[in-house]
Order: C-alpha cells, then structure tokens, then sequence
C-alpha cells in the first residue's frame, strides 16, 4: 500500500470513528409530547460535570416515576429518518419514544424523558463535545437526582426504561455511584438491547483490522472503546431488570447479548422478541408503542 492509500485509509477510518466520537445533535426534535395529546414541562437539570440537561417532564403520580433515556445518536424525541445523516440505517420508519410514554402516563406513571450529553437539545460534553458513553454515565445520575431532590415527588419509587447505549450507562452508573441508585429509591429497569460498540462494528461487516484502528483512533481523543462493552457491567446491576431484545437483528451478536443477560445477578426476565420479517435493530425500539403490557405489568410489579 503506499503513503498515500495509507494515509486515504487513515482519513476514511477517523471519520467512521467520529460518527460514534461526535453526535454533533444530526438528529433534530421533530415532535413534543403535545403532538400526542399530553401535558409536560419543559425542565433543565445539570449534571455534576457541568452539563445542562433538557428534558420533558409529563406528570401523573407523583410517587412513581418512569426515566426514560434514549440510544446513542437519537434523541428523547427518538430518530427521524427524514433527518439522517450520511450514515443510513435501512429503517423506513421512524422511531419514537413519545407513545411509549404516554402508554405510562395512561398507566399513572409520571415520565421524565431528557437528552443525553451531545444529544438533542442538551449540551455538549465539556470536552469539546466529545462523547463518552462512560462519562454519560453522570447524565443518568443527574436524571435520578433531579427526580429525587424534588419535593413534588419526595420518596417516589423510580423505574428506568433505557434504550441500547442508555442501557450500558445505566450499568455503568450502578457500578461507579450505586449509592445513587440505592438512596434514591431507583426500583427496576429495563434495558433494551444493550451492546458493545465492537460488536456493533463486526456485525456490520467491518474487518477486525480496521477495528483495530478504531481503537487507537478512540484513545487518541481519551475514549476507551474496549470499555464500551456492557458485559463488563452487567453484573453491577442492582435492581429487577427486563432485558428486551430483537433476536433477528442482524446488528447483534446473540452469544454476545446472552452472555450480557446472564451476567446480571438481580431478579431478571428476558423479552426475546422473534419477528423473523422484522430483522432490523430498530423495530424493538418501536416495539412497546404498540405491545405496551409487558413493560405496563413489569412496573407494575416493582414500582
């Protein structure tokens, strides 16, 4: 290969790096919680690292709460596909966040639903807006304290409903701030198809050499990629967890997903959703819009 294919490689694999390593907020807010028949307020919350936080809050009980955190590159909203970047994800749909929570408010569960850091209508990280989904761990911590520091809902029992990347941030915050969780009356979670960023890469065909360079590309601007893998927290899970997951996703790797749910210790059950014409990732986000009971009877049991 010469200095310049070397040096054309190099270029291609730092721009696919930047895809996961800067948002850059491609995706816009194309629908409020309005738009759907609810009432919410617009809030703002800070996360100790100085990031602010916008989120949505619609309101019902006020002791029991429902934290809703969305996948990497989405935002509370969900994904727009009218809306994508270069990158295309083969999904014809989009994908939204708003009726699932509005199947809980219906069910008498406030909702919390906010941006991740780099996401939305949230700011960037403090280090130049650079992601890392082991540092966003503090925006879901930020979420928690925002809930339980406000009188309104004093000693409210909080349920998380975390989606891909979330999930893995939410493992994350249990094993770095597990007080936080504990004193904060945090009760269940559901964690829906988590998954480690190398493992999305090989699914989607890339060769482990261009991974390789990933890697190095990552740790350049101070990201572990190696650490961005949910196997390496599961187990740090302290609450009864439902883990959902589309078993025809051609972007995951079963053994690696099963791996994931055997090593969370707590109460656990497992949603295998098997819709052989539904193979891509996306259609379980979608999934409780329209099939809301399991997740309606799992809060409903721990919350």
């Amino acid at each position: 290969m010469s200095t310049n294919q070397k040096e054309e490689t190099q270029l291609q694999i730092e721009a696919m790096a930047k895809t996961f390593l800067y948002p850059q907020k491609v995706q816009p807010i194309v629908k409020r919680p309005d738009a759907y028949g609810l009432n919410f307020e617009e809030v703002n919350f800070k996360s100790e690292d100085s990031v602010n936080h916008v989120g949505w809050l619609l309101r019902k009980r006020s002791d029991k709460v429902v934290i809703l955190s969305h996948p990497g590159a989405f935002t509370k909203y969900g994904y727009s596909v009218a809306h994508e970047g270069d990158v295309k994800t083969g999904y014809d749909k989009d994908v939204e966040f708003i009726p699932v929570a509005k199947h809980l408010v219906e069910a008498d569960y406030t909702v919390l639903m906010y941006d991740n850091r780099n996401h939305g209508e949230s700011d960037f990280s403090p280090r130049d807006g650079i992601h890392d989904p082991f540092e966003a761990h503090l925006d879901n911590v930020s979420a928690i304290e925002f809930i339980a520091n406000n009188p309104e809902f004093k000693g409210a029992s909080i349920g998380l409903l975390s989606f891909c990347q979330s999930s893995y941030i939410s493992m994350v915050g249990m094993s770095e701030r597990p007080e936080v969780y504990k004193e904060n009356r945090v009760r269940a979670m559901v964690a829906l198809q988590p998954i480690s960023i190398e493992v999305f890469y090989r699914k989607t065909g890339m060769p482990q050499p261009v991974i390789d360079a990933l890697k190095q590309v990552y740790l350049k601007n101070g990201i572990d990629m190696e650490r961005q893998n949910p196997e390496l927290f599961a187990d740090k899970i302290l609450v009864p967890t439902l883990f959902v997951q589309n078993v025809n996703d051609v972007w995951s790797d079963m053994d690696h997903i099963r791996r994931i749910y055997s090593l969370i210790p707590t109460e656990k059950k497992a949603l295998w959703l098997d819709k052989k014409d539904q193979p891509h990732r996306f259609m379980a986000y979608n999934w409780f819009n329209d099939h809301p009971e399991e997740l309606l009877a799992f809060f409903e049991k721990h919350l």
